[in-house]
């Protein structure tokens, strides 16, 4: 390899040589980092996003699950951006308005001594501001709103802190009520982190509605799994996949507009609203008629409306 060398911190960013995706759910904070050396041995970092930094208090017993920010001038918080490596530029490439929300696991009690949350967001100016929702695992929720701001590269920005208090009568917690919901349900599956946010008290993830998908542009299934074929049969589940390995119950209702295009290129992940189910149980929900599947993918791998593989489990 010759200069100029390129890289960004975590990996997992990383979509192609200009393209950087940043996830839906953060189920593991890492302050985002670009690299760049003209020439030479030593390449040097620097943060080129903005951190919002949270400071969460409770006067009672209570386990904040999450804090969700939501830009309210549909700027673009997560997804596809290209990036500039030279002056650590971001810009945005999706119009989704499921790509305007970006979620923070944190599962972590609270008491009077505040936690601290960090919230990584693009720069730039925040024409109308942003929600900030905090949610603790009953699914009770607070919400905060912040007025119109710019916010720079690497810039350490500090909110005044909060105490939860939650806003109202609980929300009815126990499932997934709209299309962005289902899309931080896969994003949490796919992040192996904690889907107790969807769960009922006996561990189902429900459907509490019909799921338009309408302005939902790409799709990742929930079990982003890759195991490859070995003479016609699906490959061990390799450690650290993540399968869906749950209780899914549509209750009656139907997925609606969901628009699947399988162009994969990698062997073996498997593509479907599931992708790779292992061990568990998908049911009760109806695909109409106004969602589609496209495949144009030409690598070895299993594709379905509902899901790409089933192994051991109920569908």
């Amino acid at each position: 390899m010759q200069a100029p060398y390129k890289a960004v911190y975590p990996a997992s960013l990383y979509k192609d040589a200009n393209t950087l995706s940043f996830p839906s759910v953060w189920a593991n904070f890492n302050v985002p980092l670009l690299g760049y050396l003209a020439s030479g041995d030593n390449i040097s970092f620097q943060s080129f996003t903005s951190i919002i930094k949270l400071s969460v208090k409770a006067d009672e017993a209570v386990t904040l699950a999450s804090v969700s920010l939501k830009a309210l001038g549909d700027e673009q918080v997560c997804g596809d951006f290209t990036v500039n490596y030279q002056t650590g530029v971001l810009t945005g490439v999706s119009t989704s308005p499921a790509d305007t929300a970006v979620t923070v696991m944190v599962n972590q009690a609270l008491s009077a001594d505040p936690i601290t949350v960090y919230v990584p967001v693009p720069a730039g100016t925040y024409s109308s501001g942003y929600d900030i929702e905090f949610t603790d695992s009953q699914g009770r929720t607070m919400p905060s709103k912040v007025s119109a701001r710019t916010l720079a590269a690497g810039e350490l920005r500090i909110m005044d802190p909060v105490t939860f208090v939650p806003g109202g009568a609980p929300v009815v917690i126990g499932g997934i009520r709209d299309a962005q919901d289902f899309l931080e349900f896969a994003a949490a599956v796919n992040a192996g982190a904690s889907t107790a946010r969807w769960e009922n008290a006996s561990g189902w993830v429900t459907l509490l509605d019909d799921i338009d998908f309408t302005g939902v542009s790409s799709w990742t299934p929930v079990g982003n799994a890759t195991a490859p074929w070995e003479s016609n049969v699906t490959a061990p589940l390799p450690d650290g996949q993540p399968a869906f390995t749950g209780k899914f119950d549509g209750n009656a209702h139907h997925i609606k507009n969901l628009h699947l295009t399988d162009a994969g290129t990698v062997a073996g992940q498997h593509f479907g609203l599931f992708g790779y189910v292992k061990g568990g149980t998908v049911q009760n929900f109806t695909i109409d008629e106004s969602c589609s599947l496209t495949v144009s993918s030409s690598v070895s791998h299993s594709v379905g409306m509902i899901a790409g593989v089933v192994c051991d489990a109920e569908v």
